[in-house]
């Protein structure tokens, strides 16, 4: 009687198995035919690239760094600026997550600027930038950016550079000369490459427009970072002498956690 139920139960599993498989197959064809399946392969592909995983082809920000940060703007943009902005945001993830688990103590230490002054929007400043030239201003021109750290109240740029690649920040790269300037870009969507500012925004003062990476953070109870959520804005001076700010698409509210 045993020996019988032991049968059945084993030839059931078996069918279940069968059925739940042939279901997966079925909706994996449906998906495709209907031309949902490229569009979830595209998200997979996108959020692999993020996480820095095998993402069947897909550049990881360190691979795109290689390849991206001295082509000239005009180049850049032949790149799906989606594609783009999917490294900028991974670029900011592998920032942010430095900060998390932080006393206020340690995160004023490293930004130089008080956790408790300035907890509402635009946030703290971690990266500050202009873009010099874009890699098109003469043939075979550079790409130029300039570090708008004054030495007072901004971190440290090398090391915020470290860590948007990923680094620990503990090999002591430098990435700025003695006038602040690198070659390199380090943000590739189309907001962040000109020096005019976004394109979405066409009522923005005409002029030359800083980068800023600016971050929220919130604490638990033991006084630690739990969460921190960066936005990526264009910044120019009106006639007035007040601050405009438009925030990059894609890049906007980008949050980690513990």
């Amino acid at each position: 009687m045993l020996l019988q139920n032991l049968r059945k139960q084993t030839g059931q599993g078996v069918v279940e198995y069968a059925l739940l498989l042939a279901f997966v197959v079925g909706i994996g064809l449906l998906l495709t035919d209907s031309g949902l399946g490229n569009s979830i392969q595209q998200v997979y592909a996108r959020v692999a690239a993020a996480l820095g995983g095998d993402s069947g082809g897909e550049k990881t920000y360190a691979q795109a760094l290689a390849e991206y940060g001295q082509m000239s703007m005009s180049d850049l943009r032949n790149i799906d600026n989606a594609d783009r902005i999917a490294l900028d945001r991974a670029a900011l993830m592998n920032l942010t997550r430095h900060f998390l688990g932080m006393t206020k103590a340690e995160l004023k230490s490293i930004l130089h600027q008080n956790p408790d002054a300035r907890t509402d929007k635009p946030g703290l400043l971690l990266f500050d930038y202009d873009v010099v030239k874009t890699g098109d201003e003469e043939p075979n021109g550079a790409v130029v950016i300039r570090n708008r750290y004054n030495g007072g109240n901004e971190p440290d740029a090398n090391l915020m550079v470290d860590w948007l690649q990923g680094n620990s920040g503990t090999e002591g790269n430098t990435y700025f000369d003695s006038n602040r300037q690198a070659n390199t870009r380090y943000f590739f969507s189309d907001d962040t490459i000109s020096p005019n500012g976004v394109f979405s925004n066409s009522n923005t003062p005409s002029g030359a427009h800083s980068s800023t990476v600016r971050a929220n953070f919130t604490f638990d109870s033991e006084g630690r970072v739990d969460s921190v959520t960066t936005t990526v804005y264009r910044n120019i001076q009106n006639s007035q002498g007040k601050w405009e700010r438009d925030k990059c698409e894609g890049l906007q509210d980008i949050t980690v956690t513990k």
